[in-house]
């Protein structure tokens, strides 16, 4: 998979992009403040590839998944899919792109109507699309359930009656319904046991090699990063800090949050030690972001340089880009 994907043509390019949201507050509901959920960022997937997007809880990575697939409309940028403007298209037009375009969402229970069945939750999609209605909804219902490893006797059974797998197995279902090219994977096994995880992580890396998906893989799991990624962006309040392929980032990190990452990683060996500097503080609020690098106020490698500019993200080596003044220097 990896070797077609590095050669592959970009399938999903995105510049600039952003997303804010008003903070209102007061009985008139007046604007306080503005989040910038996500901030200038910029990317491309090539076809058949699986780029992994990492980081903390509240850097912006839902959001980012959420306007990739338009179910949020983006302050500004562009996303171009395929050659295609996302961000320009309005009604019809639309409405025929999204079958492209599709998202697992991470809890499997919040994201099926508890009062239909897998075949209606299944064959809805065919049936705004116009694809299949009524009795001939069977067949294809049934058809993508057995690629995601159900049967026929779960058709008419309703979300309460599965396990977490189960229902996680019916969100991919519904995803492939309309045999889209691009998904957007939130953290699909991150509310699902550990014994059930792997044989989901399985499941997407099959259906990717069998139908030609390419996916956006979003998750603060390190070692489910590495298990499916090509390529890795690690996100920070709401900007790329790094992005590189997968055996580049997690064997030569450049950027000191990415390091922080990986160093908090549990090692089973009491011998070995990771001397890589650990961060400072908490992450900085949304509503008021620091100043120049928004890693500097924890970062231990901080200079005067860093409180007061953006740096930009440098490629440093052969698809590895970096957004850190101090990469190169000998620390």
């Amino acid at each position: 998979m990896s070797d077609v994907a590095r050669n592959g043509t970009p399938l999903l390019e995105v510049a600039d992009l952003q997303k804010v949201f008003p903070v209102r507050e007061g009985l008139f509901r007046r604007q306080r403040t503005l989040v910038h959920a996500v901030d200038g960022v910029s990317f491309s997937i090539r076809g058949g590839e699986t780029l992994g997007l990492v980081g903390e809880s509240g850097c912006g990575k839902t959001t980012l998944g959420r306007v990739l697939v338009r179910l949020s409309d983006a302050t500004d940028g562009r996303v171009l899919f395929d050659g295609k403007d996302l961000l320009a298209l309005r009604g019809e037009e639309l409405r025929r792109q999204r079958r492209d375009l599709q998202m697992v969402f991470q809890d499997p229970a919040a994201s099926l109507n508890p009062r239909k069945t897998v075949l209606q939750t299944v064959g809805e999609p065919l049936v705004v699309h116009g694809i299949a209605r009524g009795h001939a909804l069977e067949g294809p219902v049934l058809a993508l359930l057995e690629k995601v490893g159900l049967k026929r006797e779960h058709l008419h059974r309703y979300p309460h009656e599965f396990s977490g797998g189960q229902r996680q197995r019916i969100n991919i279902a519904r995803a492939l319904s309309l045999n889209p090219r691009f998904l957007v994977l939130d953290e699909p096994t991150s509310a699902l046991d550990v014994s059930v995880q792997a044989q989901i992580l399985n499941l997407l890396r099959d259906l990717q090699a069998d139908l030609g998906l390419t996916y956006l893989f979003v998750s603060h799991n390190l070692a489910v990063i590495a298990h499916m990624s090509d390529r890795v962006a690690v996100m920070y309040l709401g900007r790329i800090v790094e992005l590189a392929p997968r055996r580049d980032l997690f064997g030569a990190p450049l950027h000191p949050y990415t390091r922080s990452l990986l160093a908090a990683i549990p090692i089973p060996d009491p011998d070995r030690r990771d001397d890589s500097p650990i961060p400072e503080g908490e992450v900085a609020s949304p509503l008021n972001p620091p100043p120049g690098c928004r890693f500097h106020p924890r970062c231990p490698l901080r200079i005067d340089r860093c409180r007061q500019e953006v740096p930009p993200l440098v490629e440093h080596g052969p698809g590895h880009w970096a957004a850190c003044f101090r990469v190169g220097e000998e620390l």
